[in-house]
């Protein structure tokens, strides 16, 4: 139902949602808020935000009603009403979202802190003292924490007139017995839930009709049933790649990063260092590039252009660069599953150092100029009698029907097998240019089932980073490509986080990716944004990675300072290429990043701590 101009701050989510969800609420009633804080840590999670699987799919509206049995009741809900009405009406996209709509933020508040205005605290508390003590508390949350925090002012005011005046002469009571300047509001709300049936507090109405299924205790599981059976099939993690699939500009600062991630800026240009580095740090160069499709000679040409400015005074420990850099990505069709497999590298073979165009003769050229470790993504082949490459840990399978560390590294192949495999897979090379490991994507997409097979699982491989003084340190460094990132086959639950929980079990401190992730944008669109940021592609990495910043509390969290890399190229893909800082309950941190449409290399320090 439509809500009165002075009240659209009730509802957040799109006012063309598919449904509408409204909750018939009392501030001091208990399970209302046991519902509301639920409806901010359960639901919201579901229906807002890019990587959402029902985004856009559903309307939330919160109507205050006052319950007589408690004393303060019309107080506290006259003050959520407040809130309301200097919420940023005027700008929807303001109050559809959940993190600017003032009457939401400050509802969540109110049930965080109702007990303060419980019969007992309250009894000694004069109606007029009570509405002092609520203005207050709108000014610390509406006006002092966004001012703390340099975001944009959430509410709008009269000019000229600061915020707790604002609220204390919506809530000062008039001559007679006219009440307040927010009793009309109330009114409106209480008849309202009269009309309808609300009788107690919460009251859920879905689409119209009370539903009596919806709980209090409603958890994740429950409203994602919930959502399936009334709202449809989530939206396939496909579409959403679609969607959130999208580009970074160069490093940015603070305030242009909302949302999820927090930036910090961080210089591109090549700092004066030690020959292989300073102690306690870890240079890593990333390169962000269009591969010539087709064409290995060209692409090698452009890897090396990209990198000619680095040299062995850079000091850089490990370079990456993008999946499948020097054939391209999507090979469609017969004719196109036989071209990848005709440029498919055997792993350490005699014959894949000796082509010019190949990964591997390309890696150790890069390696052994800059004195470094190069992973770069290449499509591999796997013949009869090859043997495997042993550096790395072993292969952690974390497909649904498989799961567990397994011991058949060979992945699924017959010993007796006359066939071929293959592989999209990232090479790496040690500073001496040699073959050390090769690291097979576990999750494909949909691009690589026509030609290639499924890596074993999930790898680390410890390296030890030296120094010209003698400092010696090993960094945990865990290798994926691109798909790996997120739920298997698009069809796990979101937060089963296959491989940032493995990460995290192993303790990994760099999370390296070489990527092709694709742009749902078209070239006009790239070449006016070239170097402008489109958020939802790095907040759905950090939201991939919440193992490594979510305290859970359940004894195992630690303290583990992780960071994903990743090298994505551009052309058909979305660039974005970036380092993401993660420690335990702290907001992801954008460290540095390349824009959607710039080719181009830098170098990231990683902090390591105390050298060893």
């Amino acid at each position: 139902m439509a809500l009165p101009p002075g009240l659209q701050a009730l509802a957040i989510g799109p006012s063309n949602a598919a449904a509408t969800v409204e909750f018939g609420i009392d501030y001091l009633c208990p399970f209302s808020a046991k519902l509301v804080i639920g409806v901010q840590h359960h639901l919201l999670p579901l229906i807002f935000g890019s990587s959402a699987p029902w985004e856009g799919k559903v309307r939330i509206v919160l109507r205050p009603y006052p319950q007589p049995w408690h004393a303060s009741s019309t107080l506290v809900n006259e003050a959520a009403i407040a809130a309301a009405k200097i919420s940023r009406i005027s700008e929807p996209e303001v109050i559809q979202d959940p993190k600017t709509n003032a009457f939401w933020i400050f509802s969540q508040s109110l049930m965080a802190k109702q007990d303060a205005y419980f019969d007992g605290p309250s009894r000694n508390r004069n109606p007029d003292q009570l509405r002092a003590d609520l203005a207050n508390l709108a000014v610390a949350v509406l006006g002092e924490a966004p001012k703390k925090s340099k975001s944009t002012p959430i509410v709008s005011l009269p000019s000229g007139q600061p915020l707790g005046q604002t609220v204390r002469n919506l809530l000062k009571v008039g001559e007679g017995n006219e009440g307040s300047k927010v009793v009309p509001d109330l009114k409106y709300c209480v008849k309202y839930g009269r009309q309808n049936g609300i009788h107690v507090t919460p009251t859920a109405i879905w689409n119209g009709l009370i539903e009596p299924s919806i709980s209090s205790s409603f958890g994740e599981k429950e409203w994602r049933d919930f959502l399936e059976k009334n709202v449809g099939p989530p939206v396939s993690t496909v579409a959403l790649l679609h969607r959130l699939r999208g580009l970074l500009g160069a490093t940015r600062t603070p305030s242009s990063i909302p949302s999820t991630v927090t930036s910090l800026a961080m210089s591109t240009s090549q700092a004066p260092s030690t020959p292989h580095g300073r102690a306690g740090l870890m240079r890593i160069a990333v390169v962000q590039m269009t591969p010539h499709h087709s064409n290995p000679s060209a692409s090698r040409q452009r890897l090396l252009d990209l990198t000619a400015h680095l040299s062995k005074s850079d000091g850089i420990h490990l370079l990456i660069a993008p999946e499948m850099a020097l054939t391209g990505y999507v090979f469609e069709g017969e004719a196109g599953k036989a071209k990848i497999r005709g440029m498919a590298e055997r792993f350490g073979s005699r014959e894949a150092f000796a082509g010019e165009s190949t990964a591997h003769s390309v890696a150790r050229e890069i390696s052994q100029r800059l004195g470094c470790h190069t992973l770069i993504g290449y499509p591999e082949v796997v013949l009869p009698g090859d043997g495997e490459a042993a550096v790395a840990a072993k292969p952690v399978d974390r497909r649904p029907t498989l799961a567990g560390e397994r011991t058949d590294v060979a992945d699924s192949r017959s010993s007796s097998s006359s066939s071929p495999y293959y592989y999209n897979s990232a090479l790496l090379t040690s500073p001496q240019g040699e073959a050390l490991h090769t690291f097979r994507k576990h999750f494909l997409f949909d691009a690589d089932v026509l030609w290639c097979d499924e890596g074993p699982g999930f790898q680390c491989i410890d390296l030890t980073l030296d120094d010209q003084e003698g400092h010696r340190r090993s960094v945990r460094v865990g290798v994926a490509i691109c798909m790996d990132i997120n739920p298997y086959r698009f069809q796990t639950p979101f937060d089963t986080f296959e491989l940032t929980r493995w990460a995290h079990e192993r303790k990994v401190d760099v999370l390296a990716m070489p990527m092709a992730w694709l742009t749902d944008y078209g070239d006009e669109h790239v070449a006016q944004h070239a170097e402008e940021t489109n958020l939802d592609s790095v907040n759905y990495w950090a939201a991939r990675c919440e193992p490594f910043w979510r305290k859970t509390g359940d004894g195992h969290d630690t303290e583990k300072h992780t960071i994903l890399v990743t090298a994505n190229r551009t052309g058909k893909e979305g660039g974005s290429s970036s380092v993401l800082s993660f420690k335990p309950g702290d907001r992801p941190t954008l460290m540095v990043s390349l824009g959607q449409a710039q080719e181009a290399t830098f170098v990231y320090e990683h902090h390591l701590g105390v050298s060893t």
